[in-house]
């Protein structure tokens, strides 16, 4: 009968051990973690002998991020050291960390990975963001992950972990700055465009937006341009009637998307 019980009550702990991992695997239900923190911290010595740990709260310390106890560890949480180039994320389950990624910097022992600032980019496991050179761009993936190519005559300067679409900077024979709103992520004025690269427009992009007199420097007018709020504008579909340089030197900037 004592063996019974003791299994009864094993399996009910081990079940709640494993609802309160998976609440912070998933980093939601709060409530649960509430009522079976406590719980776990007073079990954790007797599972502890049979080979089993389930974590309490994840806690920072001494910018180590302590990582949720594995089966057999003599404790259920330890201090994760991250190397350069790695990263320890709150509610890690590994003492190693988890790989820088492009885009972002990790000078080791942190718990957050650092975004590299616009004009800097670095590759996957960088410690250190270094900043850009002509003619090379850095593109994010889904806002996460970075990725550098080589273009002819471009330097479009993003920040490390933005968002952006490669074919945009083709066109652009000096550097400028992005402007990122709803699929427009090149921005420069009519003389910078390059003739020959330009040839290439309407293989690539959908529209054309061709200002007369907005303030490029001021986004909120970008954005009254998206919403057809201004008038002194002009819109063409790169791909049946692409306007000629001379034609573009009437215009005050040019937008593609």
């Amino acid at each position: 009968l004592i063996v019974i019980i003791s299994l009864a009550i094993a399996v009910v702990f081990s079940l709640g051990g494993i609802l309160l991992r998976s609440s912070f695997d998933h980093g939601s239900n709060e409530l649960l973690v509430g009522l079976l923190g406590s719980f776990c911290c007073l079990l954790i010595p007797m599972f502890v002998l049979i080979g089993l740990v389930f974590s309490p709260p994840i806690t920072i310390f001494d910018e180590n991020t302590l990582y949720i106890g594995t089966s057999g560890m003599s404790s259920s949480r330890e201090a994760c050291h991250a190397q350069q180039g790695y990263f320890c994320p709150t509610n890690a389950s590994f003492p190693d960390g988890i790989k820088c990624p492009a885009g972002f910097a990790c000078p080791g022992g942190k718990a957050m990975a650092q975004a590299c600032p616009k004009g800097w980019t670095v590759s996957e496991g960088g410690s250190n963001c270094s900043q850009m050179t002509a003619a090379l761009i850095a593109i994010a993936v889904l806002g996460c992950f970075a990725a550098v190519f080589l273009l002819a005559t471009a330097f479009l300067v993003m920040d490390g972990n933005e968002t952006a679409f490669l074919p945009l900077g083709l066109f652009l024979a000096s550097a400028v700055s992005a402007v990122v709103l709803i699929g427009i992520v090149s921005l420069a004025s009519p003389p910078t465009l390059n003739i020959e690269n330009y040839a290439v427009l309407p293989n690539v992009v959908g529209k054309l937006l061709l200002l007369h007199g907005v303030d490029l420097n001021r986004v909120n007018e970008v954005k009254g341009v998206l919403s057809g709020t201004f008038k002194d504008l002009d819109v063409f579909d790169a791909r049946k009637e692409t306007p000629t340089l001379q034609q573009l030197a009437h215009y005050r900037a040019i937008l593609v998307f």
